[in-house]
């Protein structure tokens, strides 16, 4: 387990880098209860030179644009929704009859809710599923669970303003 096969039909890692730029805006309005959050990325990917045996597998650029609305409802409490837009990606490698996979141009929605779940910890839930993509290409749904715990190894001023409430829940 955590070995790539380059033999084996279905691997748990990719035997390739890849690395994501991203750029966000956070757009707060009515005193900071609601916000709209702009990201804006770029993933690259490296070549996997072990695919399917000896063969190369290549992919390029996958753009992505998302927009997200939030409303707090309670304190270090929220919930949200958006829209993700994919671009580009389409994957090629050396085998013979030219394997391909279509890159992407699609867009999903996403629903989201951010709560405490203990002190120092918060906990995010997510789904999203495609609304829009090209024929030939799978329709995803997504269901995403994330705990996030803050820990402070040394008192830092800044750590008394704490944006996104994980700190300290009431």
């Amino acid at each position: 387990m955590g070995k790539y096969d380059k033999n084996a039909v279905s691997n748990l890692g990719s035997n390739r880098f890849t690395s994501r730029i991203l750029f966000n805006y956070g757009l707060p309005f009515k005193a900071g209860k609601n916000w709209i959050d702009l990201y804006g990325s770029v993933r690259f990917f490296g070549k996997n030179r072990a695919y399917k045996g000896d063969y190369i597998l290549r992919q390029k650029p996958l753009f992505g644009f998302e927009a997200h609305y939030s409303h707090d409802i309670a304190p270090k409490t929220w919930l949200g929704g958006g829209l993700i837009y994919g671009a580009g990606g389409s994957q090629r490698s050396n085998i013979p009859n030219g394997y391909g996979v279509q890159g992407q141009n699609s867009l999903k929605a996403s629903a989201e809710f951010f709560f405490p779940a203990w002190k120092g910890a918060s906990t995010f839930l997510s789904y999203n599923r495609t609304l829009v993509r090209p024929a030939g290409t799978p329709e995803v749904r997504t269901f995403i669970l994330q705990f996030l715990h803050f820990v402070q190894f040394k008192k830092v001023k800044s750590y008394k303003k704490d944006p996104v409430g994980i700190m300290t829940n009431s």
